[in-house]
């Protein structure tokens, strides 16, 4: 690596451009490559008594600069070569015009092209006062910077051409100040730095100052207390003048009142408008260090605007306020209450109910999209109370949080919302008419409901509409449809579904007892004989008809079966993958060393020949290569052939030679992924946390989309077609049944491809 250079320090007076007027100093010998050039320059100084002599090095001389000066400023070179006059053939003032030149259009050209554009693109970064935390910090990046820029003028214009006196005045015509707009710039950066996080812990304080605190004895939003607003604006004040002394009083104060300006409006965007004027009031009593801060002209500028609006809004507040907003308001709250307060789950609630639900919310918070309000009602059958109860805290919440109009709607109407509530309950409320719409809305809630409760339209009547409904074609067309199958259920092929599995499960379990690990068919039991029993609902529902009277019964009980039969071959899947997955873990590091020190088998039929393997495959060096001799395959070294591995493999399992097969397996893995890899893992006592099976990562990505979706159907106890089968006992030969086993095989494998 070469010796870094020192970055010159002079500071040299520059003239024009080009034209330098420096004391000189002598540069340190730099050795440079040598050129036809310094070669000749070097004669011209040694010889110069004799120049007469050398009057065809002139032209040399000529021809040499103007190849060069072609490169930077050819014009300017060839005219001051003409203004020389030449001294028995020979120009020395032409000599050195000529080298200034070159030297100077080097130095320009790299400082216009490449240098300043460099300091231009670098000077954002090194004001960061996030980046660089002291003036030190600062100071030695800007200084590691100027020197790689040095480093990169040096290497493009040359040593000589860099510590001229000429570079190294333009180097500091240029660094100096540049140096100098940084550092200012950089302490205004910390000085923004500071303020930045003044004003950001003002807001702070002002927002945990006005949040709204709810009185637990009447539920209501105490009025904002004021008491604190001149003390946190006198700490601020205190905290700004110490951190930033060079920060004017009114800059000061110009970060006061803009502070406390949008905690205002911030109060008038949450409706708070008392709150806001409150607020407003206590401002314009303020003073610091005995200066009304709030009031001042530039103040008023900020808050006139926002007290104007404000006033706007509660003069129109009292307007509405004698309109029969609130009467409106109270009546629909109690039609909701009387709409749900039989029912628990969502379904169950009308379209009409649920609009009248967003009615009552928007009504106290204008502001809610619609899909907050679709939220909100959603939110009232979580199940953590009745959505009555839910219904009326929202109410109240709602009220609180919204400011001054929704907490004055709800509160002065809250007596009149209790009493229509309790009248409302002696008397039942009106029929709901049979209009199209409403009959097409009652159909498909029935639709929903006998999705989980299997009941017909009568009792699905007598449940939710407290027969104010009564009973139209369209829904008992739909309830014959949804309950035709409704006959299995008191039949005993339906009835002793769940008796029936469980016996076949338990034998499962038997036969797996001595295997040593416990086993519960419980859980699988309830999933599976509801998904049987559904199945046969769907099929009763197809032989409904009275084409199918005298083959019905058969059919049921012959599929039922089959249904049983497929469950059980379930099962005993999932107890199998769980019996090989018990034992799958990573191999330890005395397991590594056991396989490692693995001596491979030897050919009994070559017992006199030294050293001579039974399996190739597992020398350091062989490989298969396509080589006839007396028509055998040969082999030399190299690269282990996959095909010799693959058919050694064959010939292990063949021989039960396990310990080659192990070895195999640990040192070759799989190029690319088999099914048949987990025959060969478990005849070598291995599992898939020991070898990488894929030969890349789209390769292994490819069969998790593959296997993924059958173990969903299989966990949901759906049924699968054939090829779903296989595909499932692909995986649980591996030892995968759910979605934790499937985890950790993905995880395993992602693992060694990324070894």
């Amino acid at each position: 690596m070469a010796e870094k250079r020192a970055v010159p320090g002079i500071q040299p007076t520059v003239g024009g451009l080009g034209q330098y007027s420096v004391g000189q100093r002598r540069a340190a010998a730099v050795a440079v490559p040598r050129s036809k050039a310094l070669d000749l320059a070097d004669t011209l100084n040694a010889f110069m008594g004799a120049a007469k002599s050398y009057g065809g090095l002139q032209k040399q001389q000529e021809q040499i600069g103007l190849e060069q000066a072609q490169l930077v400023e050819e014009q300017n070179i060839t005219a001051e070569l003409k203004k020389q006059k030449d001294v028995d053939g020979f120009s020395l003032l032409a000599t050195t015009n000529r080298d200034r030149a070159y030297r100077d259009a080097l130095l320009k050209r790299h400082i216009n092209n490449t240098m300043l554009p460099s300091l231009k693109s670098k000077a954002a970064d090194l004001v960061n006062a996030e980046s660089y935390k002291t003036q030190a910090d600062h100071g030695k990046a800007v200084d590691d910077m100027l020197s790689t820029e040095w480093e990169t003028l040096v290497g493009q214009v040359g040593e000589g051409a860099a510590n001229s006196t000429a570079g190294k005045a333009l180097w500091s015509m240029i660094t100096s100040p540049y140096k100098n707009e940084l550092a200012l710039k950089y302490e205004k950066a910390r000085d923004e730095v500071i303020l930045n996080n003044s004003t950001q812990e003002l807001g702070l304080q002002l927002s945990v100052a006005t949040k709204p605190i709810v009185d637990p004895a009447s539920g209501r939003v105490i009025p904002l207390d004021t008491s604190n607003l001149q003390t946190i604006a006198e700490n601020t004040e205190a905290r700004l003048s110490e951190d930033l002394p060079q920060l004017s009083n009114t800059d000061r104060n110009k970060v006061l009142v803009s502070a406390y300006a949008t905690e205002v409006d911030n109060l008038y965007a949450q409706q708070r408008y008392t709150d806001a004027s409150r607020m407003l009031a206590v401002l314009k009593a303020t003073k610091i260090n005995g200066v009304p801060v709030f009031n001042t002209t530039q103040a008023k500028s900020v808050l006139n605007p926002i007290e104007s609006k404000l006033n706007n809004k509660l003069l129109s507040l009292d307007e509405k306020r004698d309109t029969k907003v609130g009467k409106r308001f109270a009546n629909r709250v109690v039609s909701v209450l009387g709409n749900i307060k039989n029912i628990e789950e969502r379904d169950q609630l009308s379209d009409i109910s649920a609009e009248e639900i967003k009615d009552s919310f928007v009504s106290l918070n204008p502001n809610l999209t619609a899909e907050q309000l679709d939220a909100e009602v959603e939110n009232l059958f979580d199940g953590t109370a009745s959505p009555i109860q839910l219904f009326i805290q929202r109410l109240r919440e709602l009220a609180n949080e919204s400011g001054d109009e929704g907490e004055y709607l709800y509160y002065e109407n809250v007596d009149d919302i209790r009493d229509g509530y309790e009248s409302a309950l002696k008397f039942p409320f009106d029929p709901i008419p049979l209009t199209k719409e409403n009959r097409d809305n009652i159909v498909l809630e029935y639709e929903q409901d006998n999705k989980k409760t299997g009941v017909d339209a009568t009792e699905f009547l007598r449940d939710k509409y407290s027969n104010q409904v009564k009973m139209f074609p369209e829904l008992k067309s739909k309830s014959e449809e949804l309950t035709a199958g409704n006959y299995i259920k008191d039949q005993p092929v339906y009835k002793d579904i769940d008796s029936r599995l469980g016996s076949l499960l338990k034998v499962v379990d038997q036969s797996y007892e001595d295997d040593g690990f416990e086993l519960d068919y419980g859980n699988f039991l309830k999933t599976a004989a509801n998904k049987i029993q559904e199945q046969l609902g769907t099929k009763a529902k197809e032989l409904s008809g009275p084409q199918y009277d005298e083959t019905r019964n058969s059919t049921i009980q012959t599929f039922a079966d089959e249904l049983l039969q497929e469950e059980k071959l379930r099962y005993e899947g999932i107890v199998q993958a769980k019996s090989i997955s018990l034992d799958i873990e990573p191999l330890s590091n005395k397991e590594i060393e056991r396989i490692e020190k693995i001596i491979p088998s030897k050919d009994q039929a070559k017992r006199g020949e030294r050293g001579e393997m039974l399996y190739e495959s597992l020398g350091e060096n062989k490989t298969r290569k396509a080589r006839t001799r007396r028509g055998k395959i040969t082999y030399t070294t190299g690269k282990i052939d996959r095909g010799l591995i693959n058919e050694d493999r064959k010939a292990m399992l063949k021989n039960r030679d396990t310990n080659d097969l192990k070895l195999s397996l640990y040192k070759h893995g799989f190029d690319g992924y088999v099914p048949e890899s987990a025959k060969l893992l478990e005849e070598a006592n291995m599992d898939f946390m020991d070898v990488k099976l894929f030969g890349d990562d789209q390769e292994f990505r490819n069969l998790i989309v593959k296997w993924d979706p059958v173990l969903k159907k299989d966990l949901s106890n759906e049924l699968l077609t054939p090829v779903e089968k296989e595909i499932r006992d692909e995986f649980q030969a591996f030892g995968v049944y759910d979605n934790a086993t499937m985890f950790k095989f993905a995880s395993s494998q992602e693992t060694l491809l990324n070894d």
